[in-house]
């Protein structure tokens, strides 16, 4: 009975042996899987780093162009001129080239704001479809994809609420994306109502001139007073020496609905097939009347759109021109608004 009980403990101890050596292999096969996976996971994620790593390097001479482009902005600073034109003056000035990356600018002002404009007026103006998705607020380049190519053409995301045009529940919204706070927002609406008329859009002068803007200001803190000029206008944007005859007759008949639009447009076409500078609004319309579109059109651009490419690779950023409190020509470089371009975005 003895040798039967030891032959059971020996056969236990066995048995014991056996299960811990398959638990010694499974540890140790699972920490052999487990390490290979990690150095499988490290190697893929050293590779992606580097790739991202790569393509930072291959940008990173794109923002280095456009601190030299700033630096050439900021030289612009003693002008006086309020004229932009492409034939000739600052802007014809600056440089398209910079090491071998190609520069454009290209007035993004010069069109109908689709974002802040009462966008009833404007759709019954261009026919737009009624099928079309109004967003709550704005109007994003996707969105603005669905409205026909013939009509697209016309208008601008990027442009800036006109305190003498916009629609004020609009102006909310831009004003909220910004940060501000509501007791501001209120003010300033409230201001705008009390000198803007229901029939503003037909009015022969600005009802919000140079002196009633710069009033706006006190709505503004002490460390916010530029914003009034780098967010916000009260005069017109769309540059005669840019437009095109189709926007120039849209623009019109909203600022004048009963007015011909075609009894100007020769003078401004005249002026662009000789490549000459519209430098006063009273040069193509009547003297006594030009004031009257002075909320829609101007001879100045402001906000401008700046592309820096090379082979494929491309960086877009907008700029704002803008004269501060003391009235110093300034421009305001949007960061947030900077964007790399993919080279599969540029196909």
């Amino acid at each position: 009975m003895n040798n039967n009980k030891r032959e059971n403990q020996h056969l236990c101890f066995q048995i014991a042996q056996a299960y811990s050596l398959a638990t010694v292999v499974f540890v140790v096969t699972m920490i052999t899987i487990s390490i290979s996976f990690g150095f499988l996971a490290l190697s893929l994620y050293q590779k992606s780093t580097n790739e991202d790593i790569q393509q930072v390097k291959s940008f990173q001479p794109l923002f280095e162009i456009l601190d030299k482009i700033i630096e050439e902005f900021d030289n612009l600073t003693q002008m006086s001129e309020n004229i932009t034109s492409p034939y000739d003056g600052w802007f014809f000035d600056l440089p398209r080239e910079i090491e071998d990356y190609e520069i454009t600018y290209h007035p993004v002002d010069c069109f109908l704001d689709i974002n802040h404009l009462d966008f009833k007026l404007i759709s019954k103006q261009l026919d737009l479809s009624s099928d079309l998705e109004v967003p709550d607020y704005f109007f994003a380049e996707s969105q603005l994809a669905a409205i026909p190519d013939e009509q697209r053409e016309f208008f601008s995301i990027y442009m800036l609420p006109n305190f003498n045009t916009c629609d004020p529940s609009r102006l909310q919204e831009f004003m909220k994306s910004w940060n501000f706070e509501e007791s501001v927002i209120q003010d300033v609406v409230q201001k705008i109502n009390y000198y803007r008329t229901e029939d503003y859009w037909k009015t022969k002068k600005l009802l919000i001139d140079e002196e009633k803007y710069k009033n706006m200001n006190t709505q503004f803190d002490r460390n916010s007073k530029d914003l009034l000029y780098i967010l916000f206008d009260s005069q017109g944007t769309i540059n005669l020496n840019f437009v095109e005859e189709k926007l120039f007759q849209h623009a019109f008949k909203i600022c004048h609905p009963k007015g011909n639009a075609g009894l100007f447009w020769p003078k401004i076409a005249g002026k662009h097939d000789s490549e000459s500078t519209i430098d006063r609004l009273q040069d193509i319309f009547n003297s006594q009347d030009y004031k009257r579109y002075e909320k829609m059109f101007s001879i100045d651009s402001k906000l401008f759109k700046i592309t820096i490419k090379k082979n494929e690779h491309q960086l877009e950023t907008i700029v704002r021109k803008y004269q501060n409190t003391r009235g110093l020509v300034k421009f305001h470089f949007f960061r947030n608004m900077t964007k790399i371009i993919e080279p599969e975005e540029n196909n």
